[in-house]
């Protein structure tokens, strides 16, 4: 499973369930018109007993609530004429226990309304995920190889599927890339290798990009795609 960051799919697992009864709370309830993005750092729980979550989580949502309100009487309609053409777009940050917190609001005239007053969490991530998407990668490789590499001294053909199902930060064409850079210079390369696309129930889609140990379009935006169907 190839992740865009070490530890991106545990911290991601500990992001959701701290916020998930912060979004319940507030979605749908925060001052109209426009919408709210809430943007955590990456790991805002690190070093944070469980039991302290709760009281972190009702801290924010006050916040929140009051951030949302200062924002909304700044411009309190959608068709704002001194806005216009841009609409309204504001920001306000603070540090709760340490913990750094940035809430946005838009707000656009050509908007209809139907997401007003929802709340979006997120979590900044930082700009260096290509680099350590490589590193994470290049920890995949030194690990299975090895092991290819024994079986194609052995006269074996070496295939390696890398799997991923991450939407948010992930696809096969940052992968591929990442891949490319990871395969530098190093004595030996599988003969074929697999990207498998796992993010949806029903069926996995594999991309390609090296085949007979050569690239094949190392962006996997122009190679065949093969569907298959996923099984329990």
């Amino acid at each position: 499973m190839i992740e865009p960051f070490s530890e991106a799919i545990r911290t991601g697992l500990e992001f959701e369930k701290l916020v998930r009864p912060i979004h319940d709370d507030l979605d749908g309830t925060l001052p109209k018109p426009g919408t709210y993005r809430l943007i955590f750092p990456e790991h805002p729980s690190a070093g944070r007993p469980r039991k302290t979550h709760a009281a972190l989580r009702t801290k924010i949502i006050g916040w929140v609530r009051e951030a949302a309100a200062a924002m909304h009487g700044e411009s309190p309609t959608r068709l704002s004429r001194e806005r216009l053409p841009f609409g309204y777009n504001g920001a306000r940050e603070t540090d709760i226990e340490g913990v750094a917190f940035r809430l946005e609001r838009a707000v656009h005239w050509q908007e209809n309304g139907r997401h007003d007053g929802r709340l979006f969490p997120m979590r900044f991530v930082g700009d260096d995920v290509e680099a350590r998407r490589v590193k994470r990668i290049a920890t995949a490789l030194d690990r299975k190889l090895p092991k290819l590499e024994h079986c194609h001294d052995a006269g074996d053909v070496t295939i390696l599927i890398l799997e991923y199902a991450d939407v948010a930060l992930s696809n096969q064409v940052v992968i591929a890339q990442a891949l490319e850079s990871a395969l530098l210079g190093r004595d030996f390369i599988p003969d074929d290798i697999f990207l498998a696309d796992t993010t949806i129930a029903s069926h996995w889609n594999l991309f390609q990009p090296l085949a007979d140990g050569r690239a094949r379009a190392a962006t996997c935006d122009r190679t065949k795609i093969w569907r298959v169907q996923a099984v329990s």
